[in-house]
């Protein structure tokens, strides 16, 4: 099996990852058969318990031929088992856990990032720009980001403040 995108569970027990097949699976850190989790998805991520996955799922080939490949996000519980859809998250791809009860999804072809709360479920823009690739950073403070163009940068921002700050320029690299 070919491992993409893997990601470790906050307590180092677990790993979730994308087979080339784009089918989210859990292994035992130390090894074991892969468990299966969901079809057409891809780049799983944990939330801060460890309890719940994050992934970007596609409508597979079963669907009307106008809602192929669309992405949408869903989570899936390990307790219980259960697959929930993100409301509104159609369109929305590679989705990240900010603290217990927050999203972060990249939108509209990497040029905007979403915040998605989770209790009062709703969405809300919090950047646009040009952006390369992106991450949360492990502790959730910080949203990290690559912008494309002529003067590629890198950059972070604050979430708990939305201020934008410079980090260095990638001219050149």
């Amino acid at each position: 099996m070919t491992v993409q995108t893997p990601s470790i569970s906050p307590d180092g027990n677990k790993i979730a990852f994308t087979s080339a097949q784009y089918d989210v699976y859990t292994v035992g850190a130390n090894g074991g058969a892969p468990q299966k989790i969901a079809e057409h998805s891809l780049a799983p991520n944990w939330s801060p318990d460890g309890n719940v996955l994050l992934f970007t799922s596609y409508y597979g080939y079963d669907r009307p031929a106008a809602e192929r490949h669309q992405s949408y996000l869903q989570t899936f519980d390990l307790r219980t088992r259960e697959m929930r859809v993100i409301p509104s998250s159609e369109g929305k791809g590679r989705g990240m856990w900010v603290g217990q009860d927050g999203l972060i999804a990249s939108g509209d072809s990497y040029t905007k990032f979403l915040y998605f709360d989770l209790k009062p479920q709703k969405w809300s823009e919090l950047l646009s720009g040009n952006f390369v690739n992106w991450s949360v950073s492990p502790d959730g403070q910080y949203l990290y980001f690559a912008t494309g163009g002529a003067e590629p940068q890198a950059k972070r921002v604050r979430l708990s403040e939305g201020k934008v700050e410079p980090i260095t320029s990638l001219t050149g690299l």
